[in-house]
């Protein structure tokens, strides 16, 4: 006598995600323009302040990392980040 045991189980189904080509090039490019953009104003503003050396890289630096946490919190407030 042969016994038989049946295992209910479940399919996930997988999502795929659609990347448009074209959004993501613009997208590359408009952070590329802000950082760009970004390193040349930080670099006016140590020179206006007369901030030369250590603290010229210093002060690049904090603006740098300003406007990354500012792109950080602009993509997170729409989109989830795992």
């Amino acid at each position: 006598m042969s016994t038989t045991i049946a295992v209910k189980t479940k399919r996930v189904k997988k999502d795929f995600t659609v990347y448009n080509e074209l959004a993501m090039r613009q997208n590359s490019f408009v952070l590329e323009y802000s950082r760009t953009s970004m390193s040349a104003l930080s670099g006016a503003a140590a020179g206006i302040l007369g901030l030369t050396g250590l603290y010229g890289f210093i002060f690049f630096f904090i603006m740098a990392f300003v406007l990354s946490v500012c792109i950080l919190l602009q993509i997170s407030s729409s989109y989830y980040i795992l």
